[in-house]
């Protein structure tokens, strides 16, 4: 993104715009300033711009001669190219068979092309006449008007690519773009070099205070005029005396919703304003009192000299919602646009804050009092006073305000703006329809992952057994992350998804545990460097993912507390209800308190062949898949050296044993015998609504084998109960 600072220089306070590039010339020039500015040759002269390579093939190397004759002729190159870009512009334009995104981003163009023929001829005119210096403030005036130009450029560039990205105009036009760039770079690094020593120079001492006085900043204007701005601001104005030390107002109008004032939109007033000033008399100013207007204010070309004052940051609202996903270009998406301006209005403290705000501005010769970034929020302050953030106007988005309520409270919240951002119809979604966009989007990623692992496994040769593991883990666990995905996404459908809240943090913390549990896998692999390098990226993007989301759910309202809800055993988990958590059915109470006796049984387990296996393992294969109905197995007393797994197809699956230390299901996985840490687990489960009492699980393998596992549990609705130990 292009970064652009606005700020106001000490020369009649007059605007600046540097953007990147301008700044790193001016740092360059700052310590390279010759004590003559006669040059050697052409080298000289490109020394000290960003491109030299580049300033020396757009100059004459033959003979010599000095800067000033560089500068005047790196303008005039400039001004031919750019009389070239805007007959390509409007040769592509005058194309048949053109996409609205693209005519949109060509009309830009168009725009800001002509704009720069303006600024480029105005800036060669200023030196045409072969002098070496130039008064301060005309000097000033050009170095802005170059710095627009660059400007400009990049809001071009923006545009083609953000709009226009698969179409074959850009590529025609990129190029151009890129070298008249760097062509209006020379240009402006050769005039600052030669025309603008600002480091050197004192300034005279008036011009060294913008008109403030005591935090406020100092009008003057006529007795009528003060009635009226004392009437709309409810406030008592100081009135000034004319001088040095004030800005004059030559008129005002009032913009209030209620109709009590001139006009009830800030379009119509900007229309009304008078055309074409010369600011001999003063601003015109446009109050606008407190009220969220809902429009897209353009200031066009020929209104100068305005000057804007609400109520208050967030008294006064500007708000649009144009965005890129609903048919507009980045240019045109602004709130508040000012790109057409001549002569910059002064705005007294405004913040506004919108999807992208683009400046193309012609020197004024009156103070525009202005920071401002391209990036998603912008502040229009006042002069330096304390009234910043007080009194103003401010310019929202809704687009952008809605992504940034949402995003609140998350830990990746760059991440999450922009992913929501990039959702069509972001404004008429649901706190629920919006996160089931995130999570379906992060699905796909995880889909991708998922082939990136299985496409190594396949294709890469000599890889080791921990590594085939490895990444095998991670495709399974892929897939567990994919079904608990849908699953959050289904609770999110139903008519009161706050009912899921505690279900849905339980499925959404689970599929962040299942990427970074994939990436352990190649914690002991002699090749984890370049194998888990591969895809490890996308691993850590679709965690990021889902922890917004997960922290997203903070927003769905009518959530439950944070609290601890009365009967709540922990916050979290629950009312307990007869010594059991409420969501545990009545039937399964009844088989977690039962004797084994009494307790109805599908499958029994013996190691002495008394019963339907001798193995867990064996009962549990045999056992239906995606049952509906509780069905329980008996594992009698005895040690049971073996792994066992409980598959995601494999539901509603209880086990029962006959006691601590007396039923034992024991492993010894771990990973320095080979095995990764997931599949190290003595006892895993994947399917849902699996019950375990009166069992020990047991992993042996002791600390000398480092990471070992005892159980992995994947599954919702898992509860233990009786002397479940590990």
């Amino acid at each position: 993104t292009l970064l652009s600072l606005v700020y106001p220089t000490m020369a009649s306070s007059r605007l600046v715009i540097v953007s990147c590039v301008i700044f790193s010339i001016s740092l360059m020039l700052a310590d390279a300033q010759p004590a003559s500015l006669v040059s050697a040759g052409v080298t000289s002269a490109c020394k000290t711009t960003p491109d030299p390579s580049f300033c020396k093939s757009s100059l004459p190397s033959n003979g010599t001669a000095d800067v000033h004759y560089y500068g005047r002729y790196s303008l005039k190159k400039s001004l031919s190219q750019a009389q070239k870009f805007l007959s390509l512009v409007n040769r592509y334009l005058s194309r048949g068979s053109l996409t609205p995104s693209a005519i949109g981003a060509l009309r830009d163009c168009q725009l800001l092309a002509s704009l720069n023929l303006d600024y480029l001829l105005n800036s060669f005119q200023a030196l045409n006449n072969n002098a070496t210096t130039l008064p301060l403030q005309k000097a000033d005036d050009v170095q802005t008007l170059l710095s627009a130009v660059l400007t400009n450029q990049q809001s071009c560039l923006d545009g083609l690519q953000s709009t226009a990205s698969a179409w074959s105009v850009k590529n025609g036009l990129s190029q151009p773009l890129a070298n008249n760039t760097k062509l209006f770079t020379v240009s402006l690094a050769l005039f600052t070099k030669a025309w603008v020593p600002y480091w050197k120079l004192k300034l005279p001492k008036q011009l060294r205070s913008i008109p403030v006085s005591n935090g406020r900043l100092s009008l003057s204007m006529s007795r009528a005029t003060q009635s009226v701005l004392q009437s709309a601001s409810r406030r008592k104005v100081i009135e000034q005396s004319t001088g040095a030390g004030t800005v004059q107002v030559s008129d005002m109008v009032v913009v209030s919703q209620d109709g009590s004032g001139n006009f009830t939109t800030i379009t119509d007033a900007v229309s009304a304003a008078p055309n074409n000033t010369d600011g001999s008399n003063g601003y015109f100013l446009i109050y606008v009192k407190a009220g969220i207007y809902q429009e897209n204010v353009s200031i066009a070309k020929n209104k100068k000299y305005l000057m804007m004052m609400g109520d208050g940051i967030n008294q006064t609202i500007i708000t649009g919602n144009r965005s890129v996903v609903d048919g507009w270009t980045t240019f045109n998406s602004a709130t508040f646009d000012t790109r057409k301006f001549v002569h910059y209005p002064t705005l007294k403290p405004f913040h506004c804050t919108t999807t992208m705000l683009k400046s193309s501005l012609k020197m004024m010769s009156k103070p525009l009092l202005l920071f401002t970034v391209l990036t998603s929020s912008y502040y229009f302050l006042g002069p330096r006073s304390p009234v910043h953030g007080r009194k103003g106007i401010h310019v929202r988005n809704h687009l952008q305000l809605k992504a940034n309520d949402l995003c609140a409270g998350t830990l990746y919240n760059e991440l999450c703006v922009s992913t929501l951002l990039s959702f069509p119809g972001l404004m008429s979604k649901s706190v629920p329809e919006i996160i089931s966009t995130a999570l379906n989007q992060t699905t796909l990623e995880v889909s991708a992952a998922s082939s990136s692992c299985s496409d190594i496994k396949k294709r890469r040769r000599g890889l080791g057994q921990l590594e085939r593991q490895a990444l095998a883990d991670c495709v399974e666990l892929f897939d567990s992350t994919m079904s608990e995905l849908a699953g959050a996404v289904h609770d999110l459908s139903v008519n009161h998804p706050e009912q899921y809240y505690r279900d849905l943090q339980t499925l959404l913390s689970g599929a962040m545990t299942n990427q970074y549990t994939c990436l352990d896998g190649f914690a002991f692999s002699k090749e984890k460097e370049t194998i888990r390098e591969l895809f490890e990226g996308k691993v850590v993007n679709i965690s990021r993912h889902v922890s917004n989301s997960l922290a997203m759910l903070r927003k769905l309202p009518g959530r439950p507390s944070a609290e601890v809800d009365e009967g709540e055993a922990f916050p979290g988990y629950g009312k307990v209800e007869g010594g059991f958590p409420s969501w545990i059915s009545s039937h399964d109470r009844k088989l977690l308190q039962a004797a084994v006796s009494r307790t109805p049984i599908n499958l029994t387990v013996a190691k002495d062949g008394t019963g339907n296996f001798t193995t867990v393992s064996e009962a549990i294969a045999a056992a239906p898949k995606n049952s509906a109905t509780r069905f329980v197995i008996y594992v009698k007393a005895g040690a049971y050296f073996e792994n066992v797994e409980i598959v995601r197809k494999q539901t509603n699956l209880m086990l029962i044993g006959d006691g601590i230390g007396q039923t034992l299901i024991k492993g010894s996985r771990n990973v320095v015998d080979g095995y990764t840490t997931f599949r190290s687990a003595t006892f895993a489960v994947v399917g849902n609504g699996f019950i375990a009492k009166g069992i020990t699980f047991e992993n042996y393998a002791g600390p000398s084998k480092h990471q070992a596992g005892n159980e992995w549990l994947n599954g919702t609705g898992i509860p233990y109960y009786s002397g479940l130990t590990g």
